[in-house]
């Protein structure tokens, strides 16, 4: 190897694992931005590659540095090229609940993320754009920010045509679930506005008529639908036996990459092939719903 010359990425990877070793052992086993970001490209993530970030930093242990440090890291893999986009939810309770409340569901500016530290410090971050959906909206930052967020208000689905979820698989970018169960990804849920043949009612009919403030103040009026809160208990999010299936699935078919970290895993996958693998699952009857 040429003196001076960059370090093959087997021996930054066994550098990486041998300094966590040595603060672990020395009592001080923090995750570092360094070793998000070193994590992250070992899993396949690259400069320019959009990001869908589900977080629980929690379930990494401590993390040196907070949400900032767990979203610099994407950003230092990713680079300026690259759009690094959150679950921006305003759901304290369910998808129906929050619906049937009815009046002003969501303030763009101003309602905070109902999904943790990671995604509402993303949504202050100065140039973030933010998604206006009355229950699923989305914050992004970086180039295709604004594209990944302007149409989802025309969207009655959450994950419908138009809504970053399809978009990121039009951008072949990436879903990361950094010390977040797999089950909590949101885009599982794409397929079931895409495909007309789903074998499982998952909407309820009625539509409900809420009201959102834009980034302009003004009030808008829409109609959208909920999720059947019946069929919840069912699904991957809230059902341990499915999730374990899925990630078994996954990983058979190569979709789901994962590393340990600290006190738990980071886990990625490409949105494109993640929705291949649940159109071929579903031409087995198997979804993300327990039968």
């Amino acid at each position: 190897m040429r003196l001076g010359g960059a370090l093959p990425r087997p021996v930054k990877r066994l550098l990486r694992r041998a300094a966590y070793q040595v603060r672990r052992l020395g009592g001080g086993a923090q995750v570092t931005r360094t070793d998000i970001a070193g994590t992250l490209g070992d899993l396949g993530i690259g400069a320019g590659h959009d990001v869908f970030l589900h977080s629980s930093m929690r379930g990494l242990g401590v993390i040196r540095g907070g949400a900032d440090a767990a979203l610099d890291a994407v950003r230092d893999v990713i680079g300026p090229a690259g759009t690094l986009l959150v679950p921006a939810y305003p759901l304290a309770t369910s998808m129906f609940e929050h619906l049937a409340r009815g009046g002003i569901v969501l303030d763009v500016r101003h309602t905070p993320s109902g999904m943790g530290k990671v995604s509402e410090t993303l949504r202050l971050r100065p140039g973030a754009w933010r998604s206006l959906h009355p229950t699923h909206s989305v914050a992004a930052l970086g180039p295709r920010a604004e594209e990944y967020c302007r149409e989802h208000v025309t969207c009655t689905t959450p994950c419908g045509p138009g809504s970053p979820f399809v978009k990121l698989i039009e951008h072949r970018g990436w879903i990361v679930a950094l010390g977040s169960p797999i089950g909590k990804v949101t885009a599982y849920h794409v397929l079931e506005d895409r495909a007309s043949t789903f074998p499982i009612p998952v909407y309820l009919e009625q539509q409900f008529e809420v009201s959102v403030i834009d980034d302009s103040g003004e009030s808008r009026h829409l109609r959208v639908r909920s999720h059947d809160p019946a069929i919840g208990p069912r699904r991957i999010d809230n059902n341990r036996q499915v999730e374990a299936r899925f990630e078994r699935l996954l990983r058979e078919r190569g979709v789901l990459r994962e590393q340990r970290l600290g006190a738990g895993t980071i886990a990625v996958m490409g949105a494109d092939d993640l929705e291949g693998a649940l159109e071929e699952l579903l031409q087995d009857g198997i979804t993300i719903y327990a039968s």
